[in-house]
């Protein structure tokens, strides 16, 4: 170069010559320098947690020409050495020395790979009222190792030892991220509730005890284990008298202790007889009484000689058998041995007592002649069987005699001794709701015997707490030392509680309405709902509520009869969702519905929890298949976190269908005609009958029967929902002939031959097995077992007079069937 200034050099060592207009010079060397190049290095902080923004890098500079500048990619730019605030990615910073020297240098910021996520598993408690259940959390994401913290102080991963409840927790990894979870509940089952019937040995030396267990809650199947020892179901039969325990141990080991359950055996019976002889040989006037202890009154009394009853009169000489038995039919035998009198013996006549209002009836042979005399009444003074009323103790005095002679001559006497009657007051009649008990208290200073009657726990108090499930009466019996009976009745009516089913516990996000449906069953029933908040909703079947907290809802129900029943249902209130509901179906009740999730699709992450769980075998299947037994609404929610995401609702409403049962009458004796009938409940019913090749018709309520014979008949009804019902039935259908016998009610032995007969007639009988005719003191007058006998009105070939008979018939139908009649037959002379 040849000017004065030189540009464009590179570093180094340069040298010029300077010459003036006299051609003098001068050189010089000048040296130039240069900086050290540009150089950077980064220093990166990475983000803390999954989607967040506190990632920063920092840069060091060497070399080039201070001071520096920066410039960041970042949005919205930045030009400090350090750039703040990143989330994850890759960023550059331009860097610009003194001298306009620039440097481009990149660096990435990292954060973890995936956010702090909670998988929570339940596990119910054991028992009722148990502290057994656990609650089980895997974190995974963020950065290991986690801290756990719990509602209830716990800061472990798995949180055992907890009672039923709610819970919560909060995970914090080592980078301070966390992720909690709420309304964790741990289940526990319901109580063990146990109660039992029991059925007391009928019969001394019987071992036909029973004990029948029911048993609710806790979780089936359970396991029984008695005192005997001898059986492990919940029914034990064929048991002793004594004390039985039992302990019932459900799926779980939940134990409940049943003590002291007693069975009662009654006392054996005992007979005692007296007897008296004949007082002259043939004049039949033996006769036998007999007391009965021991078992359950009242007794009935069967002699071997066809009588009936305590005492027995007008034997003659022999070996008499008697079988008493209870109320229970137990039974005991005795005999007694009544002896030929042997003149001049006495009548032997013994005292007799009976109870007040009873009359004695004496039977003396009838070839001798009686003389009665006596200050009380007495039918007939001359009889051999008079009939003695008295309303006090009195003496009767007889002489029998054979007619024409003085042969056997008999004086004898009885005293009649007049037992007091029992007295019995009985309460009014009463009417209670059911499930409700009532006090009977049956003022009476003798013996009592519940006879009959719904739930009586003590047959032999005159006290009773009873518990009866239907209208009922009660039959009573009162005896006094005597063995005089008295009776009485008492009727109880029960009213039946109201019927109604509410909403189960539900729960709603925070702002929002829900009906909530008390479905009345019973008729003429009002409904009334209470707020624990103090809201009160009268007679309504549903109510619209919108509360901001937790409330409790408490239904109570009356009916026509003034009988009450309550129930509640809790709306659990939570934060704010997006709420889906979905169109109501209506099933039949027992039928399977598929409940199918409106729900948008949400990350592969997500979880589906359908509610009340324990309506499903796996709450989290999200279409799952459910059968309810009554009108429900089920919520489908996400996450498992209520409000957190999106909650669906879906109603089912479940038809009732039709009810219907089947029986028959027989509608034509004589041409042994039968019809089905059926008793059908719902709403436009169709009816279809098979087989229907036997019937009049197949789609009507009725049919009638055309062929006779076995056949099995069944009933498919189907309503205006297309609900169904069936039922069916088994006929045998035979000729049964009771209804073609024919036995007068009157007759008339003559001896004119119109009527002087009493025969058994019918066109359908094969044969008699007996007929037999008694006189109004329960002797046998007549049998036979031929058809084609009758009886002529005379009993030992002498001719009784005018009076009432009982009759009673065993005989056998052309179609095998065996019948019985009884009735009453008046003979007139």
């Amino acid at each position: 170069m040849n000017a004065a200034t030189a540009t464009g050099l590179p570093a180094g060592t340069h040298n010029v010559l300077v010459t003036d207009s006299f051609g003098c010079n001068q050189s010089i060397i000048v040296e130039i320098t240069q900086p050290t190049a540009l150089s950077a290095t980064t220093n990166t902080s990475n983000v803390s947690c999954f989607g967040g923004n506190d990632g920063s890098i920092t840069v060091d500079v060497s070399g080039g020409t201070p001071a520096y500048q920066f410039s960041w990619n970042t949005n919205p730019g930045q030009n400090g050495q350090t750039a703040q605030n990143l989330q994850a990615g890759l960023y550059e910073v331009l860097i610009t020395d003194a001298n306009g020297c620039q440097l481009t240098v990149s660096d990435s910021v990292t954060q973890p790979y995936l956010p702090v996520t909670l998988n929570v598993s339940a596990t119910a408690v054991s028992c009722y009222g148990g502290n057994d259940g656990q609650i089980e959390v895997l974190a995974t994401g963020g950065n290991a190792p986690y801290d756990y913290s719990w509602s209830n102080g716990d800061t472990t991963s798995v949180n055992s030892g907890l009672s039923s409840g709610f819970y919560s927790l909060t995970v914090t990894d080592s980078e301070g991220c966390n992720s909690s979870k709420s309304n964790i509940f741990v289940m526990q089952p319901l109580p063990l509730l146990v109660g039992y019937e029991k059925e007391h040995i009928r019969c001394y030396g019987e071992d036909n005890g029973k004990i029948s267990i029911t048993v609710l809650g806790g979780n089936a199947p359970y396991s029984y284990t008695w005192s005997n020892g001898i059986s492990a179901s919940s029914i034990q039969d064929d048991l002793s008298p004594g004390y039985y325990n039992l302990t019932i141990t459900d799926e779980n080991g939940c134990e409940k202790y049943i003590d002291s359950i007693e069975i009662i055996e009654p006392l054996e019976i005992q007979i005692a007889l007296l007897s008296g002889d004949e007082s002259c040989p043939g004049e039949f006037n033996g006769w036998v009484a007999a007391t009965a202890t021991g078992g359950s009154m009242p007794y009935l009394y069967q002699w071997s000689n066809g009588f009936m009853g305590k005492n027995i009169n007008g034997l003659s000489a022999g070996n008499y058998n008697l079988t008493v038995r209870d109320i229970n039919n137990c039974k005991a035998k005795s005999s007694i041995i009544v002896e030929e009198g042997q003149l001049p013996d006495p009548l032997n006549l013994t005292d007799y007592a009976s109870c007040y209002g009873d009359s004695l009836t004496i039977v003396l042979p009838e070839e001798f002649e009686y003389n009665w005399s006596s200050t009380a009444y007495i039918s007939c003074d001359t009889c051999h069987n008079p009939i003695i009323y008295s309303s006090e103790t009195s003496i009767f005095h007889v002489t029998a005699s054979i007619p024409n002679t003085n042969q056997c001559y008999i004086e004898d006497s009885l005293n009649y001794q007049i037992l007091p009657f029992p007295e019995v007051q009985l309460p009014a009649d009463t009417a209670i709701c059911k499930g409700n008990g009532i006090e009977i208290n049956i003022n009476s200073t003798d013996s009592i015997l519940w006879l009959s009657g719904n739930g009586i726990p003590c047959i032999d108090c005159p006290s009773n707490f009873i518990y009866p499930e239907i209208s009922s009466e009660y039959h009573i019996a009162v005896y006094n030392e005597y063995g005089c009976i008295n009776y009485g009745t008492l009727n109880i009516d029960v009213f039946p509680e109201p019927e109604f089913i509410i909403d189960p516990d539900t729960t709603i996000c925070s702002g929002q309405h829900i009906n909530l449906n008390g479905n009345i069953v019973s008729d003429n029933t009002t409904l009334t709902w209470l707020s624990d908040d103090g809201s009160l909703y009268l007679d309504s079947e549903q109510i619209s509520v919108n509360p901001h907290q937790t409330t409790t809802y408490y239904a109570y129900a009356v009916n026509q009869y003034g009988c009450s029943l309550s129930n509640e249902t809790t709306v659990y209130v939570v934060e704010n969702q997006s709420t889906t509901f979905v169109d109501s179906i209506a099933i039949c009740k027992g039928q399977e519905v598929q409940l199918e999730s409106h729900i948008p699709e949400l990350d592969e992450n997500s979880t589906f929890t359908w509610s009340p769980e324990w309506m499903f075998e796996n709450a989290n299947e999200l279409n799952p298949v459910v059968s309810p037994q009554h009108d429900i609404t089920f919520q489908l929610s996400t996450d498992g976190e209520i409000c957190e995401n999106f909650v669906q609702y879906v109603h089912i409403v479940v038809e009732e269908g039709p009810e219907v049962k089947i029986s028959y009458e027989l509608t034509d004796i004589t041409l042994n005609t039968y019809q089905l009938l059926s008793s059908a409940i719902g709403n436009e019913l169709e009816y279809y009958w098979s087989p229907d090749e036997y019937l009049d018709c197949s789609d009507c309520p009725n049919p009638l029967i055309l062929e006779n014979g076995s056949s099995f008949f069944e009933l498919t009804v189907i309503d205006n929902n297309g609900c169904e019902a069936t039922d069916s039935i088994f006929l045998q259908i035979t000729d049964y002939c009771l209804e073609d016998i024919f036995i007068p009610n009157t007759f008339t032995p003559d001896g004119n031959e119109i009527n002087d007969i009493l025969y058994v007639r019918s066109r359908k009988l094969e044969s008699i097995d007996f007929f037999r005719i008694f006189n109004r003191w329960g002797q046998l007058v007549f049998e036979t077992n031929d058809i084609n006998s009758g009886w002529d009105g005379r009993f030992n070939g002498v001719i009784l007079n005018s009076d009432v008979f009982a009759y009673h018939l065993q005989a056998r139908c052309f179609s095998g069937v065996t019948v019985t009649k009884y009735g009453n037959v008046t003979l007139l002379r």
